[in-house]
């Protein structure tokens, strides 16, 4: 498949946090694909599967209502037995049960997101990164 064609895929971003649809989607665009849609209610999934016919599903499984696993499940129940559309789930849980669930659902891939909460500093730490160890304490008290 050629570049223009995959940049040409619509992409649909579900994620209950505005913050974090508007992240995936400049993220994405950034990326050259220019039909990317973000929605941060569940509840507009089926419709926007009818009207964008997305290529792509990028999902949160952690939503308060309709969480993800529900959404997963609406999806599956949609296609048809050869229609193929892949969706990556996000989440925070690590649990491998969880990531079973989300396979089990019909989820494609699953990526775990390790996002610092927002009141540390805007960086993301990647297994085998860590923060550089601190100066040792030196004694105030002057030497004898």
């Amino acid at each position: 498949m050629s570049e223009r064609a995959l940049t040409a895929a619509r992409i649909l971003v579900v994620d209950d946090e505005a913050s974090i649809v508007r992240l995936f989607v400049r993220v994405i665009r950034s990326g050259g694909y220019t039909h990317v849609c973000g929605t941060s209610d569940p509840t507009e999934v089926s419709t926007l599967l009818d009207s964008v016919a997305p290529d792509l599903v990028l999902l949160d499984l952690n939503m308060p209502g309709i969480d993800g696993f529900a959404v997963l499940a609406d999806i599956a129940g949609r296609l048809s037995q050869d229609t193929f559309l892949p969706v990556l789930t996000v989440s925070g849980m690590t649990d491998p049960e969880a990531k079973e669930r989300a396979f089990r659902a019909g989820a494609n891939d699953y990526l775990v997101n390790r996002w610092i909460p927002r009141a540390a500093p805007a960086c993301q730490l990647a297994p085998g990164n860590t923060l550089p160890e601190p100066a040792p304490a030196r004694d105030p008290r002057p030497a004898r």
